[in-house]
């Protein structure tokens, strides 16, 4: 276990930068030891991009603070710079920025905002491990870096939190440790961890198969039992492994130039037909290396097939929000769906 997690470490470093990283079965259990070691909780604020996995919110809410949910920008997918300058109060302790379907936020002028106002930013770049905006690579921006092996390979656990402050990182790791001793015995979550597996497949592949075993499992457990297991679970705060070596395996392949202009190539084309697929965001100028598996296998094909076997996403999750675009997205794209049909 100890080599393949050196070699991601190692790989990782050279993305982002930051030395110290911490590894979980799942991205919400890094977020949620991020807050606790930075101590945000009751009374505060964190400001998330409001076209966004709800699992986000989830966390926030378990360490007692409010998620302020930004708009995106227009004809776009990302957080809109101007609208977040608008929601920062002097509750306000973070901002988090998805690059979402591999495509870059206006980084560049988010990480200023939080600069100015003396606030956390933390980088997901969990669907996109390897990109470059303005010539600065992504995860170089903020404090603080969080990342997927779910979404842009196949996987059936492995997140991390990435920085540069040892002490938060030292912070991280004892909580971590603390949460896992706590561990009377350790559950069996064979399903879950099945179903995670269909999820990473459907999102870097877009399966029509994948979504009728979803359809299946849903109805045999039921949604209450999967957001049950998407909740903050003391379990999840290990990684087994086998999850090391798989995601070694994976991100070698991932980060190399062939692989990268291949699956550049497969987006510009799909882009460029624009036949069979409900909506493409573009890609800024300023923005290189992209590895959109994520758009290729997440964005729902002109098909009632896929349309009618497609899932409702935290149906128990219910967030006002006057967020007229990211509505917009919700209803369009697949990933992160309230619904499709």
């Amino acid at each position: 276990m100890e080599s393949h997690k050196c070699a991601i470490i190692n790989k990782l470093i050279n993305i982002t930068n930051c030395r110290n990283y911490i590894f979980c079965s799942y991205t919400r259990n890094c977020l949620f030891l991020l807050l606790k070691a930075l101590n945000i909780g009751e009374g505060d604020e964190i400001i998330v991009p409001a076209f966004t996995c709800q699992s986000i919110c989830e966390v926030i809410y378990a360490v007692g603070a409010k998620p302020v949910l930004v708009d995106t920008e227009v004809e776009s997918i990302n957080i809109s710079p101007i609208k977040l300058v608008e929601e920062i109060t002097s509750k306000t302790k973070m901002i988090y920025v998805i690059h979402a379907f591999g495509i870059s936020a206006q980084i560049d002028i988010i990480s200023k905002i939080a600069k100015e106002n003396s606030i956390y930013l933390v980088e997901d770049l969990s669907h996109i491990l390897n990109g470059t905006f303005k010539g600065q690579k992504l995860g170089t921006f903020g404090d603080f870096v969080i990342l997927s092996f779910t979404k842009t390979m196949v996987s059936y656990q492995g997140g991390a939190v990435g920085t540069n402050n040892f002490c938060i990182y030292m912070k991280m790791k004892t909580l971590q440790n603390t949460l896992i001793a706590s561990i009377e015995r350790k559950n069996n979550h064979f399903f879950y961890y099945f179903y995670r597996l269909l999820c990473s497949i459907w999102e870097c592949r877009g399966s029509v198969v994948v979504l009728l075993i979803f359809k299946l499992v849903s109805c045999i457990k039921g949604k209450r039992h999967i957001n049950k297991l998407h909740k903050i679970n003391k379990d999840f705060f290990n990684i087994s492994k086998f999850s090391f070596f798989i995601i070694d395996m994976q991100l070698s392949k991932q980060l190399s130039k062939k692989y990268i202009t291949k699956r550049n190539n497969i987006y510009l084309k799909k882009r460029k037909s624009k036949k069979s697929y409900v909506y493409y965001p573009a890609i800024h100028e300023g923005q290189t290396g992209l590895m959109p598996n994520h758009i290729c296998g997440s964005i729902i094909r002109k098909s009632k097939i896929k349309q009618f076997f497609s899932l409702e996403i935290w149906p128990d999750t219910i967030i006002e929000t006057k967020s007229l675009n990211a509505e917009k997205l919700y209803k369009t794209l697949r990933l992160f769906a309230k619904k499709v049909w």
